[in-house]
C-alpha cells in the first residue's frame, strides 16, 4: 500500500465556484482528470473509487486510497490557493507600479502611494550647533518675511525635531496669519527641508495622524489647518494627546480580531492656518504670527538651490544630534532658567528649545530666552479666546472697586460692553442671565441672596481674577498743568530751596530742570521758552 501511495501523483487546481477544483491523478502510466468538489469528503471518495477502477488499483484498497486521496487533495488545495494569492499579489503590485508611473507622468490621481521619507545623510564633518543655528536663521529670513525672534524659534524647533525623543514634552509650531498671502505655505516649504523625517499634508484625518506617527515617527507639516481642524474636535483631541509622552496614545480595536491596540501620537508637528485654531491646540504650541510683506521689502524665491541649502543645514543638525547623544540624555533632565513672565504651559513648551540653545552656547541662550518672551510672554492674554476667561476679564473691568454687584446689573453691563461678544453671542441674541450664572458656577462662584437681589461679591471674584487673569498694570495719571492748579504750590512748609530768587519762577519738582513763569494776562504757568502750557505726569 505504501508503494501505491509513493507511485501516485496528484495535482489540484485553484478553486472555482462552490469549491470545485480540477483534480488529476497519475498512476501506472495512466491519468484521470475530473472536476471535484474538494470541500466534500463524499465527493472526493466517489472520485477516488472511479479513479481506482480506471487506474487498476485493487478494489480492497479503494477505501484506504480514498482517505489518502482526500488528505492529499486538501493539502494541495491549500498550496494552490497560496500560489494563486501570491500570483494575484504580484500582478496587483505590477499593476500598481505601472499605474503609479503613469500617474506620476501624467499627473492623474490613483489609489495613493506608500509614504516616502527623504533620505538624509549626516554632515561628514564635526558640527558646531551655534554656527548651524545661525545658518538656519539666515536661511529662513532669506525666504520668509518674519522677525528675527520668529526665525530663531523656527531654527530651534528644526533642530528639536532631530532630538525630541530625549524629551517628555513635544510642543507644536503653529504658523498663523490674519489673511492669505502672508508666507505661511512658503514657511512650511522652507521647514520641509530643515526638519527631521518630514511628511507634508494639506488635509489629514485623526486615524491617519496616529497611524503615521506610530509607524514612522515623522515631523508632520500640516497646511490649510483652518479648513478642517477648527470644526473637528476629534482631530484636535488627537493633536492634544501628542504633547506629553505619558499621554500620547490612542486606543483602537482591530476590526478583524477585536483586540485593543495602542497607537503613539508623540512627535513634532508644524501647523499652518489662517486665524486662530482651537485654544487647547494653541496652548500646546509656539505661535508664529506672520504679516503680509510690505511692498518695499524683498525676499528671495524658494527654488532648488534654496532646498539644497536647507537640506545641507538639516544634515548638520542630524550629525550634531548623532554625535551629542550622551550630552542630550543628561541635558534633557536639567531645568533651565526661563523668564518668569512665561506661564506654566509656555515654560514647558520652551524648555526643550532653551536646553538646546544652552547646548549651542555663544549668545544663543540669551537669544532663545528673548524669543520666548517676545513670542509667548503674552500667552495669558490669548486666553481670551476661551469665552469663560474672557467673561472673567470683562467682569473685572465692570466691577471696578465695588464690593459686590447684583446679578442683573452685572448682566446688563456685560451685554452693553462695546467690542465684547456678549451682546450677540447666542446667534445674534445677547447672553442670557442663566448662561452667565452657569459659567461662573463652573468656577465655583455662586450668587448670594440679599434682601432685594442676588449678588456676587468682590471677594468671591477676586480669587478667580488672581488665579486665571494676568495682573493688571498700574497706569499713570496725567494732569493738565495750567490755570490755577499750581497757584498754591508755595506753601509755608516748603523750604526756600524749592524756589528761585525770582518770586514768579517756581521749581515744580526736584526731578524737573524746567522752571515755569506765570502769564501776566491769565496767571497760567508757562515753561520757559514755550508758548503753550505743559502736560506733566504726576
Amino acid at each position: 500500500m505504501i508503494d501505491l501511495f509513493r507511485e501516485t501523483r496528484v495535482a489540484v487546481g485553484p478553486a472555482e465556484r462552490s469549491g470545485v477544483r480540477i483534480v488529476e491523478v497519475y498512476y501506472g502510466g495512466k491519468q484521470i482528470r475530473d472536476r471535484v468538489n474538494c470541500d466534500s469528503y463524499r465527493k472526493v471518495l466517489e472520485f477516488a473509487s472511479a479513479a481506482g477502477e480506471y487506474l487498476n488499483i485493487p478494489s480492497e484498497l479503494h477505501h484506504e486510497f480514498g482517505k489518502w486521496l482526500y488528505t492529499r487533495v486538501t493539502e494541495l488545495a491549500e498550496e494552490a490557493d497560496s500560489r494563486d494569492k501570491e500570483q494575484d499579489n504580484q500582478q496587483a503590485l505590477a499593476m500598481a507600479a505601472e499605474a503609479a508611473d503613469f500617474s506620476a507622468a501624467d499627473g492623474l490621481s490613483g489609489t495613493g502611494r506608500p509614504l516616502q521619507l527623504p533620505v538624509l545623510d549626516p554632515w561628514p564633518e564635526p558640527v558646531d550647533l551655534r554656527v548651524a543655528l545661525d545658518e538656519a536663521v539666515e536661511h529662513i529670513r532669506r525666504f520668509v518675511h518674519c522677525t528675527t525672534e520668529q526665525a530663531q524659534a523656527a531654527a530651534l524647533y528644526s533642530v528639536f525635531t532631530f532630538t525630541f525623543r530625549y524629551f517628555d514634552i513635544v510642543p507644536y509650531l503653529i504658523i498663523t496669519s490674519p489673511t492669505k498671502r502672508c508666507g505661511k505655505t512658503t514657511f512650511l516649504r522652507v521647514l520641509l527641508d530643515l526638519v527631521c523625517r518630514p511628511i507634508p499634508a494639506v488635509n489629514i484625518t485623526p486615524a491617519a495622524i496616529y497611524h503615521v506617527v506610530d509607524a514612522v515617527a515623522p515631523t508632520l507639516l500640516i497646511d490649510e489647518a483652518d479648513t478642517f481642524i477648527r470644526s473637528n474636535p476629534e482631530i484636535a483631541g488627537v493633536l492634544n494627546s501628542g504633547w506629553s509622552r505619558d499621554m500620547a496614545y490612542v486606543i483602537r480595536c482591530d476590526p478583524e480580531t477585536g483586540e485593543p491596540r495602542t497607537f503613539s501620537t508623540f512627535g513634532p508637528k508644524v501647523i499652518a492656518a489662517i486665524g486662530r485654531l482651537r485654544d487647547t491646540v494653541e496652548d500646546r504650541s509656539l505661535i508664529i504670527q506672520l504679516e503680509r510683506r510690505p511692498r518695499e521689502c524683498s525676499i528671495a524665491r524658494y527654488s532648488k538651490s534654496g532646498r539644497a541649502a536647507g537640506r545641507a543645514i538639516a544634515s548638520k543638525f542630524l550629525a550634531w544630534a548623532m554625535d551629542s547623544q550622551p550630552m542630550l540624555i543628561q541635558a534633557a533632565e536639567s531645568e533651565p532658567d526661563l523668564p518668569d513672565v512665561l506661564h506654566d504651559r509656555a515654560f514647558e513648551n520652551w524648555r526643550p528649545l532653551v536646553i538646546l540653545a544652552d547646548l549651542a552656547g555663544g549668545d544663543w541662550p540669551e537669544r532663545a530666552r528673548h524669543a520666548a518672551v517676545v513670542i509667548s510672554a503674552g500667552g495669558d492674554e490669548t486666553d481670551c479666546a476661551d469665552l469663560s476667561i474672557r467673561m472673567l476679564a470683562d467682569i473685572r473691568n465692570v466691577l471696578g472697586g465695588a464690593s459686590e454687584i447684583a446679578v442683573s446689573e452685572l448682566h446688563e453691563k456685560l451685554i452693553s460692553l462695546e467690542e465684547s461678544p456678549w451682546g450677540t453671542i447666542a446667534h445674534g441674541r445677547p447672553l442670557s442671565v442663566h448662561r452667565m450664572v452657569e459659567i461662573l458656577k463652573a468656577f465655583g462662584v455662586k450668587s448670594i441672596r440679599r434682601r432685594n437681589a442676588r449678588v456676587f461679591t468682590a471677594d468671591q471674584l477676586a480669587k478667580l481674577f488672581e488665579r486665571y487673569l494676568p495682573t493688571q498694570t498700574v497706569t499713570t495719571v496725567t494732569h493738565d498743568v495750567s490755570h490755577c492748579q499750581f497757584k498754591d504750590l508755595r506753601r509755608d512748609d516748603l523750604s526756600d530751596d524749592y524756589f528761585h530768587e525770582n518770586s514768579n519762577r517756581h521749581a515744580v519738582n526736584h526731578a524737573l530742570d524746567s522752571t515755569y513763569d506765570k502769564c501776566d494776562d491769565c496767571d497760567d504757568l508757562k515753561r520757559e521758552g514755550d508758548d503753550d502750557y505743559e502736560i506733566l505726569t504726576l
